[in-house]
């Protein structure tokens, strides 16, 4: 099992268009950097960057969640502090069985979920599967928001996402 986060910047390619190409490389690195600093001290995997958002795994949810939380609050003390350059990020976590191809990327029903639930959260959010709420049930490190039950295209049946509150 591998807890599975979809990344991606809100309304990047119209911020590309507003600041131009030269700054925006600027803030993209910015983002890379919180991103793979904090990666890294939280144990989990980069298995692939897609321009301005990533796939990362990690081996615990109560990993993945501390990552999530932590890059929002240093993308927030950023933005705070550079309103003109300021990021806002969405992600979506999910948990399950993966499928690992020769080239270490990612396949299956679970990494489809995960992908579905982070293209439901806006910029700043956190959304996260009820696997993902059920398993980090006994952590009282993290706070959760009301459920919600989902559509998310491509994926059959109502499913129950949550917010996590950072």
């Amino acid at each position: 099992f591998r807890s599975i986060l979809f990344s991606d910047i809100e309304s990047s390619t119209e911020r590309v268009s507003l600041i131009g190409d030269a700054a925006w490389f600027e803030l993209l690195e910015m983002h890379n950097e919180v991103f793979r600093s904090e990666l890294a001290k939280a144990g989990g995997k980069e298995i692939k960057a897609q321009g301005d958002g990533f796939m990362l795994t990690f081996g615990s949810v109560r990993r993945a969640l501390g990552f999530a939380t932590t890059v929002q609050e240093r993308l927030t003390l950023h933005e705070e502090a550079n309103p003109e350059d300021g990021v806002r990020v969405r992600m979506g976590l999910h948990t399950g069985e993966v499928i690992t191809d020769v080239s270490g990327d990612l396949f299956g029903r679970h990494v489809n979920k995960a992908a579905r639930i982070a293209n439901l959260a806006v910029g700043g959010q956190i959304l996260v599967s009820a696997t993902v709420r059920e398993i980090a049930s006994g952590d009282r490190e993290f706070e959760f928001g009301q459920s919600t039950e989902v559509e998310p295209k491509c994926l059959d049946g109502l499913h129950v996402i949550q917010e996590v509150l950072w």
